[in-house]
């Protein structure tokens, strides 16, 4: 039998843990299965692109498209990229 700490949950792909919907870091949600209701992040392997592994901060303009940090109404939002190993699939 399954033990009372083990639960069904769903996550999103590529960062683990389950985000709201239409979040843009959630690519795919998957079922997955959690002790004690813990959704860990993504595990990160020797080599990973920075010490943020794999949570980029990117500014926006009120389009929504890429630009600097100093441009005027620049907003901050974090993208989560595949983990290295996986970029190639």
């Amino acid at each position: 039998p399954r033990p009372a700490t083990v639960s069904q949950g769903t996550i999103c792909w590529p960062g683990g843990q389950d985000l709201p919907a239409g979040d843009s870091n959630c690519r795919r949600r998957l079922a997955s299965w959690l002790l004690d209701a813990s959704q860990p992040p993504t595990l990160l392997l020797p080599g990973q692109e920075s010490v943020r592994g794999i949570r980029f901060p990117v500014w926006r303009n009120e389009h929504g498209e890429r630009v600097a940090a100093d441009c005027p109404g620049a907003r901050e939002s974090q993208v989560e990229v595949w983990p290295l190993p996986l970029d190639p699939w």
